[in-house]
């Protein structure tokens, strides 16, 4: 009886130390991210959003988002980014990409809670 209950705790312990570092990895991805906000013209499930003498696309879905709530949705399009044929403010994150020679910057999430002001009302940038 104590051996199984040994066990237990031990997974329990191995389980929650995985947990740990999958949520500091994580973590430090999205604070290794350069944010930004620019004005985003919107069509079909794309983007293109300009900001300092850049303009960054986004075709099809992005890796993650975050929507008005705070929970985070993977590989599909943001709610905050449209109608179609509109322009608005949209805050993201972008990664440099180096790969055969050339380098460009990949958008990989978007901040919908900024758009739909509950963000600014409390004072995140």
């Amino acid at each position: 009886m104590a051996r199984g209950w040994w066990m237990a705790a031990v997974l329990a312990a191995v389980l929650a130390l995985i947990g740990i570092v999958g949520f500091e990895v994580g973590t430090r991805h999205e604070r290794a991210a350069d944010w930004h906000r620019g004005v985003g013209y919107i069509g079909d499930h794309e983007a293109s959003i300009t900001v300092g003498g850049w303009v960054y696309g986004i075709e099809g879905s992005v890796p993650e988002w975050i929507d008005e709530s705070g929970a985070r949705h993977s590989g599909s399009w943001p709610a905050c980014v449209g109608p179609v044929g509109t322009t608005k403010s949209i805050r993201f994150a972008s990664v440099n990409v180096t790969a055969a020679g050339s380098s460009w910057r990949q958008v990989v999430l978007v901040d919908c809670r900024d758009s739909y002001g509950w963000a600014s009302a409390f004072g995140r940038r």
